[in-house]
Formats: C-alpha cells, structure tokens, sequence
C-alpha cells in the first residue's frame, strides 16, 4: 500500500486546530482516492474532517449524494496526543475497526486525510483511502452558538455587496459545498430546484440536542409532478457558507441516507447574484 511520510506531526495539529484547543477546525477535503479496496460505482467525493477537543467528525459525500458520518458509524475516539487521529469500532460489526489519521505534507499547504478499516478475524486490511486537503480549504472557525431559547424564524439578512468566493467541488452535473450547521460541518449538494435546506433526521436531532436548532410545523410542499408531500421541519440557529453566516435558517427534514441539499432561497440571502464556475471549482458571491 502506498504510504505518505513526514517527519513531524505537529504541522498536522497545526493546521487543523490553528486557532487554538479549544477552537472549531474544519477541512474540506477533494474526492477519496481508494488504495484497498473495491471503489464502486458510488465513490467518494468530497470529505469534511473536523475537530473540536477530543472530538472527531468525519463526513463523505458520496456521488449519488447520500452523506456518510463515521460518527454514525463507528465509536471515534481520538488516539493521538497531537490530535491527528481517531480509531473507533463498527457499531454493527465491533470485529471491524476504522483508524483515521491526518498526514502532512512537505509542501506545507496539503494535508491528507487517510482511512484504513481492520478486521480483527482475518487481521486484513479491508479498505484504504486517502483524499488531499488544502489549507486555503480551512472553513470558518469559531465557538459553537449558545441557544439560549428557541429560535425564532426571522427575514434573512442584507445581501452581501462583495464579490467573495468559497470553493466547491463538482463531479458531472452535480457541485456541492461545505457548509456548517450551527457548529456541524457537512457537505451539501447545490440544488437550484430546492427552496430551502434540506438535512436528514440524524442531524435534525443532534442540533435540537444540542441546543442549535428547534423544531418548527410541519410543512406541505408541492413536487413538480403536482402532488404533495408533508415534511417535518427546523430552524437552525446559524448556517455557515463560506464567509457568510445566515440566522434562524428554515429547513425541511428528510429521512436517514438522502441527500444533503443546499437550496436556492438560502444562496440569495447572501447575495441575490450568484455564479458556479464548474471548472475552476468555485461558488461566487456578488
């Protein structure tokens, strides 16, 4: 198996956690390189990596865009005393287990997110991966919101009158963004055909529980083929997007395993003009 080396870890504690240890860190990460392993015919392609503390989350978006949280998965634990890895067994299998780790590279600018899965019955390797990321990637870092009573859903914000950027990354017809959820990193695919967010149960409930988010009344919506559908709905605190955070954001709720959407209403809170540069891998403001 191919191997990447550097000779000190500090740089990738560095990188992550510039602002400090008690600071929320997050790298968007390009499409996952498989190095064990069947690829399949719904790979990988982007990774959200974020820690806070001692604590872990690792988010795939997959091509179709169904999103992967390890922290579903696997019980992640931090394994490092630099903060450069976890390790954590499969919840549904404990003979598997996952480590994760950060590696560096000499450039001082990429740092690689790599995966292997175990299997403590045949003592294989099952998988590896690993997929680049790049410090101009960092997305905005800051302490996560404290809610101190049910949020209220207000009108957006002014536009924004700049011409700012953020980047994205795009396979075929598709282009998906990260974006953090109160203090939630995920990776959501860009829909101009959806009105609002759309996340799924899991991560609905982890932000009431924590305080980031309430749920709202239900609501029926029209598909385009003229029938309706009734979805349960939240409203969450804050919703990073690039430089840009947007209050009380409303969001529909969809089941376990659908995609993450990234609606058109919520691009023209920030700017009612925007543009995706699907070559240069770039969402522009403004």
């Amino acid at each position: 198996m191919k191997t990447r080396v550097i000779t000190t870890s500090v740089l990738a504690a560095g990188l992550l956690c510039g602002l400090g240890s008690a600071a929320h860190a997050t790298l968007i990460c390009g499409a996952s390189h498989q190095l064990v392993g069947k690829t399949g015919t719904n790979p990988v392609i982007s990774t959200t990596v974020a820690r806070d503390g001692l604590m872990w989350r690792v988010v795939h978006t997959l091509r179709n865009g169904q999103i992967i949280d390890r922290g579903v998965q696997y019980n992640m634990t931090d394994d490092s005393a630099d903060y450069t890895s976890w390790s954590g067994r499969l919840n549904r299998n404990p003979s598997l287990w996952m480590h994760g780790e950060l590696v560096p590279q000499a450039d001082g600018r990429t740092i690689y997110y790599n995966e292997t899965l175990h299997d403590d019955k045949t003592g294989d390797v099952v998988m590896a991966s690993e997929t680049a990321c790049v410090r101009e990637n960092l997305a905005p870092t800051y302490e996560p919101p404290v809610v101190a009573q049910a949020p209220t859903y207000t009108p957006a914000p002014a536009p924004s009158q700049g011409g700012d950027s953020m980047p994205i990354t795009v396979i075929g017809t598709h282009a998906a963004a990260p974006v953090v959820l109160g203090s939630m990193p995920v990776t959501m695919m860009i829909d101009t055909g959806c009105t609002d967010l759309s996340i799924t149960q899991t991560i609905a409930d982890r932000l009431v529980s924590s305080g980031q988010a309430t749920y709202d009344e239900d609501v029926e919506y029209t598909m385009a083929d003229g029938s309706t559908h009734t979805n349960k709905t939240i409203s969450i605190a804050t919703v990073t997007i690039g430089g840009h955070v947007l209050h009380n954001v409303h969001a529909g709720i969809d089941p376990d395993g659908a995609p993450l959407l990234l609606g058109f209403t919520i691009l023209q809170q920030i700017s009612p003009k925007f543009s995706i540069d699907t070559a240069a891998g770039v969402l522009t403001f403004g």
